[in-house]
């Protein structure tokens, strides 16, 4: 399937740091929105020197929680998301019934 411009927007909210007891930097999160389609959600991006792997989860009350390596690139997760387009959909579906 090829990819629009209008079917995936990632816009950047608010940002917070976790350092390291020298300074360096460990985690960096960020509230995302995204557009997929016509349906908009939020999520927090999690940025991570421990992560190894891309990784979705749904915190309780609906919070999609995108953590990821930090070497990992904004098209790379834009790709992990339009993968899982229909589960996440799914998920936030569930935690607002």
């Amino acid at each position: 399937p090829t990819r629009r411009s209008s079917d995936l927007r990632m816009t950047s909210l608010r940002a917070s740091y976790a350092l390291s007891m020298f300074g360096s930097l460990i985690e960096a999160k960020t509230e995302q929105r995204l557009l997929l389609g016509d349906v908009e959600i939020q999520f927090l991006l999690a940025r991570s020197v421990r992560a190894r792997r891309l990784r979705l989860t749904m915190q309780v009350g609906g919070v999609l929680v995108v953590t990821v390596p930090m070497r990992v690139s904004l098209v790379q997760i834009e790709g992990l998301l339009r993968q899982h387009a229909q589960w996440i959909l799914k998920q936030i579906g569930r935690a607002h019934v």
